[in-house]
């Protein structure tokens, strides 16, 4: 008897004082990007003008912004009328889409410029690097500025300010 409580007792010793864990730390680094430090959206008409202004250079016309706040407003799904009012805006003879070739030939010079249009700022390393390893992986040229500059003004830190 005392050996099976000697034996369980040393198993158990074994089992859990055995078996530590050796824990490194490293200092903790917070890593946040500018729209976690921002919560303030974008009203319709502030993103319908916003949006105009960056695609074209210029003010937007009062009577073709009232039309489309008024679609933004009367809509449910925002995100589905965002896309349609953008996708709108960037079929009118003002704006100016840049050719594919741009996108292609110069993909960081193509990126840095559309990051510094609609985010007014610069792209991360981080970014930068996976837009052009996107880009140049794309064969198909499915990749068009149309898509790229979409999907910018399309992102929530395009909605925010």
């Amino acid at each position: 008897m005392k050996g099976t409580i000697f034996l369980f007792f040393g198993f158990w010793f074994l089992t859990f004082n055995g078996c530590k864990k050796n824990v490194l730390t490293i200092n903790e680094i917070h890593i946040s990007s500018s729209v976690e430090l921002s919560n303030h959206e974008k009203s319709p008409g502030q993103f319908i003008s916003i949006a105009w202004s960056d695609l074209t250079g210029n003010s937007i016309d009062p009577q073709y912004r009232d039309n489309l706040q008024s679609s933004y407003e009367s809509f449910g799904d925002e995100k589905l009328i965002e896309k349609i009012i953008v996708l709108n805006m960037m079929q009118r003879t003002e704006v100016k889409i840049p050719p594919s070739d741009s996108l292609y030939l110069f993909p960081g010079n193509f990126i840095r410029l559309s990051y510094q249009r609609f985010f007014n700022r610069e792209p991360s390393g981080n970014e930068l690097w996976q837009l052009e390893t996107l880009i140049k992986h794309d064969s198909a040229r499915m990749i068009t500025p149309r898509v790229v500059w979409l999907s910018m003004m399309l992102s929530n830190e395009y909605r925010k300010f």
